[in-house]
């Protein structure tokens, strides 16, 4: 893995995520808090055809959700 991706309420402690990026020497994306909440409705979007595509998808969350990067 390139990267490391923390979601959920694990994504609000900064310790975890620094110490994640640290021991690993990967970069941690934090975030959204409600991860699976956003996976599940990306999901029924996706099988709703809204987005055209995984990417088109992942592309919305990025740009509406917050996501910290921490680096190692």
């Amino acid at each position: 893995f390139k990267n490391i991706h923390i979601t959920g309420g694990g994504s609000k402690s900064a310790l975890l995520c620094k110490l994640t990026a640290q021991y690993t020497g990967k970069a941690v994306a934090a975030g959204p808090v409600e991860g699976a909440a956003v996976g599940n409705l990306m999901i029924q979007a996706l099988a709703d055809r809204a987005f055209a595509s995984e990417e088109q998808a992942r592309l919305c969350i990025a740009r509406y959700f917050d996501v910290k990067i921490y680096n190692p």
